[in-house]
């Protein structure tokens, strides 16, 4: 603000020193043309008169810079990097279809309701967010996360530590922040839980890219692409499900299982002298394709019962055997 009003009062001081220099040229020179004394009253009372209103437009000038740069001072809004704290909402960023990185806006109006009338709200990830004052509206420096080991910081405070948990909130708040106050109230731990296992499924598809690019099998390959586009697809139907159990299982337990089988396969790929043992592995390996993926079809059409319970025998079973595999091929 210093600064500022510092530069404004400087440029104020030389305008009116311009305008002043201008007026004593131009009655210079009208004075040479008409022949008439600079010292006539006439004269001397329009230079007067100009110049009286020249400072006050000055004047006005000056008051409306101070203006500006005291409503500059007060303004929430600041800027450190791609950080930006603005009352009443946050901006924060994802990666498109095309893994290009884009900014959104989140409108914190319900959600300031929501903590101004409940004092907290349980979020993903086991985060408490919270205000700790209701006089101030919500935004990034007046809402804070508290982590399960105790920890408190700021929104801003946490961009800079932890942006990709921010960024995780961001999208969180995003998607219930049209929500109102009686509908977060009865359905929060749902908006929850759906964004805990759409975060784990995108988690998922990173981890089998990584074995797309180093499994050489094309059967294999083409099985990975399949959970892929299901855990995709499934993002879409995931609210619509009420068994919240099976879903966190299939995501946290069967499709854990299927990725340990993928990792003995690869330890398993690198030994091309045991032709037996790796055609052994790749079946046992696409039958677990096909059972993870008619796991995510049950799900879909509520029969999730019966095919869960021989998900988790085969399941089971086929990571055993390609488990045995690996290491009786590591011994020799």
């Amino acid at each position: 603000m210093d600064n500022d009003g510092n530069f404004a009062a400087k440029l104020l001081m030389r305008f009116g020193l311009i305008v002043l220099g201008l007026l004593l040229a131009l009655f210079i020179v009208a004075s040479l043309v008409s022949g008439v004394s600079l010292t006539n009253p006439a004269i001397l009372k329009m230079f007067v008169d100009i110049f009286g209103i020249s400072v006050g437009i000055i004047a006005l000038l000056g008051v409306a810079f101070f203006a500006a740069a005291i409503f500059l001072m007060r303004s929430p809004v600041q800027k450190s990097g791609s950080m930006v704290v603005k009352d009443g909402s946050m901006k924060y960023e994802y990666r498109d279809e095309n893994n290009r990185i884009r900014k959104k806006t989140v409108n914190l109006s319900n959600i300031d309701k929501y903590l101004n009338d409940y004092k907290e709200m349980n979020i993903i990830d086991d985060l408490k967010l919270y205000k700790k004052d209701k006089s101030k509206k919500a935004n990034v420096m007046t809402m804070f996360v508290e982590q399960s080991d105790g920890k408190v910081l700021s929104l801003k405070d946490l961009y800079f530590e932890d942006k990709n948990e921010y960024n995780r909130i961001g999208a969180f708040l995003d998607r219930i922040a049209k929500k109102d106050e009686i509908d977060l109230e009865f359905r929060l731990r749902k908006y929850v839980a759906v964004d805990n296992i759409i975060n784990s499924g995108r988690e998922k598809i990173l981890v089998l890219k990584d074995y797309k690019r180093q499994i050489k099998d094309k059967d294999v390959v083409n099985g990975i692409s399949e959970i892929i586009n299901d855990i995709t697809d499934m993002e879409d139907d995931i609210a619509a499900i009420e068994d919240y159990d099976k879903v966190r299982k299939l995501y946290d337990n069967y499709l854990g299982m299927m990725i340990g089988i993928l990792d003995n396969f690869q330890n398993l790929e690198k030994y091309e002298k045991r032709p037996e043992e790796l055609a052994k592995a790749k079946q046992q390996l696409l039958q677990s394709f096909e059972l993870i993926d008619s796991a995510f079809e049950a799900l879909k059409t509520g029969k999730a019962e019966e095919k869960f319970e021989e998900l988790e025998a085969d399941v089971t079973t086929h990571e055993e055997i390609v488990k045995e595999a690996v290491e009786a091929v590591s011994k020799n």
